[in-house]
């Protein structure tokens, strides 16, 4: 996020992940982000009211829907489309340097096909 609270546009642009739900985890319940520590993906359960009501609750034993489209599957752990997003700028230079400061890409070094990435 940047200093104004928004998702960071270098990441929305960069990453290909959509700036409305760069925080938001794919697969959860309640709040600004989808999260809630009280019922995790794949569990149903009763989260209390924050402001002190009853009780609700809430069942997320379905999984996410689209999750090529999130950076969080679950409120603490990464989905498969940043990981490969993060590999694939890995294996092609992006955050790889030789020690002489030039981009190492191992993609072309070691001949990679990443066209079944998706």
């Amino acid at each position: 996020m940047n200093d104004k609270g928004k998702p960071n546009p270098w990441m929305c642009m960069h990453l290909g992940f959509d700036g409305e739900i760069l925080h938001r985890a794919c697969c959860g319940y309640g709040g600004k982000y989808n999260y809630n520590p009280v019922v995790m993906c794949g569990n149903a359960g009763d989260v209390p009211d924050p402001n002190g009501g009853p009780s609700k609750f809430v069942n997320i034993t379905e999984a996410c829907r689209r999750p090529e489209e999130y950076v969080l599957w679950d409120g603490m752990h990464s989905t498969e489309a940043f990981y490969r997003t993060m590999a694939r700028f890995f294996l092609t230079g992006r955050f790889v340097h030789s020690p002489d400061g030039d981009c190492l890409n191992l993609q072309e070094l070691c001949n990679l096909d990443f066209s079944g990435w998706g």
